[in-house]
C-alpha cells in the first residue's frame, strides 16, 4: 500500500498542466453539446414524444473517461515517488561492574533503614537506566564473590541484586579483592568503555591483594573506577556485637572510610570519588555517573525514492483504451 503522506513528485512542474484540464473539459463539453444540424421530419409530433434511452443519456461517458485519463497521464508525467528513510543505529554500550561492600558495617543505621538497603535501592534505579550496557555484580566482605557475570539481561541483574545481604560474607572489608575480582571480569572485555563502580563504607582490612595493586591493574586495563564512600560523618549506630540468638547488637561507633585510598584509586584510573552521607547525596552521585558514562549511538540515515508512476500510467492507459472502445462500439451509432 502506498503511504500518501510520503509522496513527492520528481517533475512537479508538470502538475501545472492540470489547470488546463478544466478549460479543455469545458470547451469540448460545450462543443459536444452544441445544437445539431436541423432536419425536417414528417412525423415531428411522434419524435417530440420520444424518450431518450440509456445510451443517449450516457453518450458522453467515453468523453469523461478520456478526461480522467488525461488527468492521470499528467500526474504520471510528474513522476510520483515515495520518500523512504531507513535509520540504522549502532549502539556502543559500556561494560560496567558494580562492586558492593557487604561487610557487617553496611548494616549501620545512619541510612534508613540501613546502608545496604538504601545502596541496593539506588543501584536498582541506576541499573534500570543503563539499558544498553552489560552489567555485572561483585560483592566483597572478608573475600570477593561474583554475584552476577557481565550480562545485558538487566532483569537477571536486578534479581541478583535483591539477593545480596550484608554480614554474610565473613568478617572484614577486602576492598582490594573486590577491585581485583572486578578487573579480572573486565580485562578481557572488548568494550571501548569499561567502568567499575566501587561502593564501600570502611577501611581495607582483609583479602590477599592490596587496593593499591588492584587499582594499578584497573589502570593497566583502562578501567575507570568511580568510588563511593557511604556513611555519615562522625558516629553511626552500627553492629558492635553478635547476640546469642544470632542477631547483631548495635552501638554508636566512629564511621571510618579510607577516603584517601578511594580518591587515589579513582584519580589514577580516570574516575571520580564521591562521599554519600544521605540518600539524596547517593542518588545525586549515581545521576552524575550516569551522565558521565554515556552510551554512544551512531545513527546512519539512508533515504531512497521508489517511483510510482506506473500505478498512475497504467490506469490512464486503461481508461483511454476503454473510452476508445466504447466510442467505436457501443456508442458508435450516436450523433454527438
Amino acid at each position: 500500500m502506498i503511504d500518501l503522506s510520503y509522496i513527492r513528485f520528481e517533475s512537479s512542474w508538470c502538475l501545472w498542466f492540470l489547470l488546463l484540464v478544466p478549460v479543455a473539459y469545458a470547451v469540448l463539453y460545450l462543443k459536444l453539446n452544441a445544437a445539431p444540424v436541423a432536419f425536417s421530419f414528417p412525423y415531428f409530433k411522434e419524435l417530440n414524444s420520444y424518450t431518450p434511452n440509456l445510451k443517449i443519456k450516457t453518450r458522453l461517458f467515453p468523453f469523461h473517461l478520456k478526461m480522467l485519463s488525461l488527468v492521470l497521464l499528467i500526474i504520471a508525467l510528474a513522476g510520483p515517488q515515495s520518500k523512504t528513510a531507513f535509520s540504522e543505529t549502532e549502539v556502543e554500550g559500556v561494560d560496567m561492574i558494580i562492586t558492593l561492600d557487604v561487610s557487617v558495617s553496611m548494616l549501620s543505621k545512619d541510612f534508613n533503614p540501613d546502608r545496604i538497603t538504601v545502596a541496593k535501592r539506588v543501584l536498582a534505579d541506576f541499573i534500570s537506566k543503563r539499558q544498553n550496557d552489560r552489567i555485572a555484580l561483585v560483592t566483597f566482605g572478608g573475600f570477593a564473590h561474583t554475584q552476577c557475570p557481565l550480562t545485558i539481561d538487566h532483569k537477571f541483574v536486578l534479581q541478583q541484586l535483591q539477593d545480596i545481604e550484608a554480614g554474610t560474607n565473613d568478617q572484614g572489608t577486602a576492598i582490594g579483592s573486590g577491585i581485583g575480582m572486578a578487573v579480572a571480569r573486565l580485562n578481557k572485555s572488548n568494550a571501548k568503555s569499561k567502568v567499575l563502580i566501587l561502593v564501600s563504607d570502611g577501611v581495607n582490612n582483609a583479602g590477599e591483594i592490596s587496593p593499591e595493586i588492584a587499582g594499578d591493574l584497573a589502570q593497566q586495563y583502562q578501567i575507570r573506577v568511580y568510588s563511593i564512600g557511604v556513611g555519615k560523618r562522625g558516629k553511626a549506630l552500627s553492629p558492635a556485637r553478635l547476640n546469642p540468638d544470632g542477631s547483631f547488637g548495635f552501638d554508636y561507633t566512629d564511621v571510618e572510610i579510607d577516603e584517601a585510598l578511594l580518591k587515589g584509586i579513582s584519580k589514577k584510573t580516570g574516575g571520580m570519588y564521591y562521599r554519600a552521607t544521605s540518600l539524596d547525596e547517593l542518588e545525586s552521585i549515581y545521576k552524575t555517573i550516569n551522565a558521565l558514562e554515556k552510551t554512544k549511538f551512531d545513527e546512519t540515515l539512508t533515504v531512497s525514492h521508489v517511483p510510482y508512476y506506473r500505478w498512475v500510467l497504467i490506469p490512464a492507459c486503461i481508461l483511454w483504451l476503454l473510452s476508445w472502445i466504447l466510442k467505436n462500439t457501443y456508442y458508435k451509432t450516436i450523433l454527438y
